[in-house]
């Protein structure tokens, strides 16, 4: 490899230990550019596995099915190497199947087809069938009569879903075995910044001038600090309330997951079933591990966001900057801040089981059974589902670097998404992937509609065709629904 135009950081702090965090801290330890005297520190609120992290999960449906030729290329690759590395060996993943439906004329369709036609590209094309009716989609699921959902898709009997917090567990060995990354505990107040930049004298420097470096992380009830010559702030949903400029970027939205338990002759059935997701609906069940007699079914949809205002953490910007929306410095900004209830809303949990009954008609007992567990999964979706990997415009490339924007589909990236940050840390990330993960400026949705928190919030979540549901509800108003619900919105 190269030598990277820089020199390499001395010291590089990693604020958090989710998808994007921990596959760095790994990327950094194998890649041959990283000097060993480099000091590597991830900071993990509340200790690992992180509780709340969107990651840490009982599965999570690893494919290359994507309408974007960029993700699904790179998707492929990282499913090869979860099928080929020890990531993905004893029972970390399992080659399933998914059947990716919709509903005709309705919204998820042109994805489903898009996938299709990129997956044939990236797999075996014999283990794909198109499934153009009903009865297709049944015999495919292959549950009983009924079971399945949709009126168009397809069956990839090439992917599969991940055992994510075993995933998870088993990466940061791998990175703790090196000896070389120091794991700290802790929850950031807030970063630490620099005076403005003012050096006219070093040309290196110039790009850099008016902005503020970021020189680390004041963790919250402590006097402690950590500091680093570069920071990557890989903190998923709680981005914004870090940096709540980063707002115009990046949107918590919360997605309702439920887990269901199953007796010994349903876990046999349902272990031999595909990953079933209706892109329409955005409901899908990811089927039971052998040694978990437990039903995954779970929504992914615009989700929900609670608007909530914070002290900023964030100095006002020395000079204006090319977002707009930055210029204005607001010391009580609005974000969508991630919280986490012991239960789902009512209505959510309701519209779950309602969704079982229309999955697995054949198997009418499971839609009226308890949920074992129910969480809120925090998205943190950008506007097109894009990735956020690249520079702030306030702050000095070189010091501060974010790594998050997963928008519901990071997780099967866990494999290389490292690298791709560090490639960008090295100046040497694709000239396509700058341009799709990059910061937008001036290109995002002005604020919509009527209630009072849709205007300086500006845009409420991913639209990149894959949503299903309805769009910009807030978690209160779900929750204020009790167990109410209206079938149109399911």
């Amino acid at each position: 490899m190269t030598t990277p135009p820089n020199p390499s950081p001395e010291s590089i702090l990693i604020i958090g230990s989710g998808v994007f965090g921990l596959s760095t801290a790994h990327a950094l330890i194998n890649r041959s550019t990283i000097p060993k005297t480099t000091s590597i520190t991830v900071l993990s609120p509340g200790g690992f596995p992180p509780p709340t992290a969107a990651s840490i999960d009982s599965s999570r449906i690893i494919r290359s099915d994507y309408s974007s030729p960029l993700y699904s290329n790179l998707a492929a690759r990282a499913h090869t190497l979860w099928r080929t590395t020890p990531l993905g060996a004893d029972g970390r993943y399992t080659e399933s199947g998914l059947v990716l439906t919709a509903q005709d004329g309705q919204s998820g369709m042109e994805y489903v087809r898009d996938s299709l036609a990129n997956v044939r590209g990236q797999e075996d094309s014999s283990k794909i069938s198109v499934l153009d009716s009903e009865r297709k989609i049944e015999e495919a699921v292959g549950l009983g009569p009924g079971c399945g959902t949709g009126t168009w898709g397809y069956l990839n009997r090439c992917a599969g879903w991940a055992d994510a917090e075993a995933a998870m567990i088993f990466l940061r060995s791998q990175v703790e075995k090196a000896g070389r990354v120091k794991f700290i505990d802790g929850e950031v107040e807030s970063l630490i910044f620099s005076a403005p930049i003012n050096d006219t004298k070093n040309e290196n420097n110039s790009n850099n001038n008016g902005k503020r470096k970021v020189l680390g992380a004041r963790l919250k009830n402590t006097t402690k600090t950590i500091t680093a010559t570069l920071t990557i702030l890989a903190t998923g949903a709680s981005t914004a309330s870090i940096l709540p400029s980063a707002s115009t970027q990046l949107c918590a939205t919360a997605q309702t997951v439920a887990y269901l338990p199953l007796t010994p002759a349903e876990h046999t059935l349902l272990q031999k079933s595909p990953v079933l997701l209706n892109l329409t609906t955005g409901h899908f069940i990811i089927p039971p591990s052998p040694s978990m007699p437990v039903l995954k079914i779970a929504r992914h949809a615009y989700g929900l966001i609670n608007p909530t205002r914070i002290p900023n953490p964030e100095p006002p910007a020395a000079t204006a900057t090319s977002t707009p929306h930055y210029n204005y410095y607001n010391p009580n900004p609005l974000i969508s801040n991630p919280t986490h209830p012991p239960q789902i809303p009512a209505s959510t949990s309701k519209s779950l089981h309602l969704a079982l009954h229309d999955l697995l008609p054949h198997l009418p007992h499971l839609s009226t059974r308890p949920f074992s567990k129910t969480r809120l999964c925090w998205y943190t979706d950008t506007p097109t589902g894009d990735f956020l990997i690249g520079a702030h415009p306030a702050y000095a490339v070189d010091s501060l670097v974010l790594a998050t924007g997963g928008s519901g589909h990071g997780f099967k990236f866990l494999p290389v998404i490292g690298e791709k940050v560090i490639d960008f840390v090295e100046e040497r990330l694709e000239g396509e992937l700058v341009r799709a993960w990059g910061w937008k400026g001036g290109g995002l949705r002005e604020g919509e509609g009527e209630k009072w928190w849709e205007k300086e919030l500006g845009w409420l979540g991913t639209r990149d065709g894959s949503r299903g549901g309805e769009w910009g509800r807030t978690l209160k108003e779900e929750e204020e629904m009790g167990d109410r619900l209206v079938r149109a919105r399911i």
